[in-house]
């Protein structure tokens, strides 16, 4: 039996986005708004492996349910789909005391339907602090994220202030390889680092900006709400975009450099708290059993991604599963 000894000071909610870019009319419908599908030939902008499902949201809804019984209440926040995770739930936390709630996008781009449809994480992030009902400290996690073991309340906030699980980035150095990458021709990836780049531009930031992993991150709500109040056409830029562009930025990123100027943030630094899988044709055969085998070992991890898990082989989407099905004590 996994203990929770600390219990939270206030509420605290996790909201999750999900898609499934399996569903034909959700491709439908991208390619609808595409340029005559253009985007889909680029997979940083609306390939198909931007989008496919693969069931990792089952598992990290349950990693919430097991590591952080705490979290008052999970948003899955879709595109109007239904992940349909009552049996699983059921099977695995009959006795679960956590409200999970889905959340139709058009819900959060509440009078600025114009943006609708988005296919775009960028863009839909920007809003995600316009749940109904959202308490003002909550986590933020992509579906392919997950909590890896037990964690509490003051691993995502602590005194007031949201704890960061960043390392620093200086402004200059993304400014640089961005313009020397745009003097090579062809289509110009929109890298990831490019895009917390643009968030300290949002701010006028020039030194340096935090960078941020793929980890639940720890969020404030009336963050967002002060700053769009006063700079409305920001958000409007930022949500406005169907598919990703490269003038996008970070939401998360740039809460936390709001935070900064206010006194609101932690950043901790330390590089081996989270597990990063990403399958890439260069990687070797035993990548993944040796990726695992090193997190096992490691007893300060608290995170973990598999990021675009469908380029794997069968045998390692196998191995992943197998391996996080036991981490979680969970079945199918």
């Amino acid at each position: 039996m996994i203990e929770h000894t600390e219990t939270p000071e206030f509420p605290i909610d996790a909201v999750i986005t999900w898609v499934d870019g399996n569903d034909p009319a959700h491709k439908a419908a991208r390619y609808k708004y595409s340029h005559n599908g253009e985007e889909f030939k680029y997979e940083d902008v609306a390939s198909d492996i931007r989008y496919t499902s693969l069931g990792e949201i089952k598992y990290c809804v349950a990693s919430f349910l097991r590591f952080a019984p705490w979290i008052r209440k999970i948003y899955l926040l879709t595109p109007g789909q239904d992940p349909h995770l009552e049996d699983f739930l059921d099977k695995n936390f009959p006795n679960r005391t956590t409200e999970i709630e889905i959340v139709n996008q058009d819900v959060v781009f509440r009078g600025y339907e114009q943006c609708l449809p988005v296919f775009n994480s960028l863009s839909v992030e920007t809003v995600v602090w316009r749940i109904p009902g959202l308490s003002e400290h909550y986590i933020y996690s992509n579906d392919d994220f997950f909590l890896a073991r037990p964690v509490k309340p003051s691993d995502f906030f602590r005194d007031g202030k949201m704890v960061a699980y960043v390392r620093p980035y200086r402004v200059s150095t993304v400014r640089r390889k961005k313009f020397f990458r745009s003097l090579l021709p062809g289509h110009h990836v929109i890298k990831w680092r490019y895009c917390m780049g643009n968030a300290a531009k949002v701010v006028g930031e020039k030194k340096r900006f935090p960078h941020i992993r793929h980890i639940p991150m720890a969020q404030m709500k009336s963050l967002f709400e002060q700053f769009y109040a006063e700079h409305e056409d920001v958000m409007i830029r930022n949500m406005n975009c169907r598919f990703r562009e490269m003038h996008q930025y970070h939401s998360q990123v740039l809460s936390y450099l709001l935070a900064e100027r206010q006194n609101l943030i932690i950043e901790i630094y330390n590089g081996d708290y989270a597990l990063y899988v990403h399958p890439k044709p260069k990687r070797g055969k035993d990548y993944f059993k040796k990726k695992l085998e090193k997190f096992d070992q490691n007893t300060l991890a608290l995170f973990g991604c598999f990021n675009s898990l469908d380029r794997g082989s069968e045998s390692d989407k196998k191995m992943a599963f197998d391996w996080i099905q036991r981490r979680l004590n969970v079945i199918e």
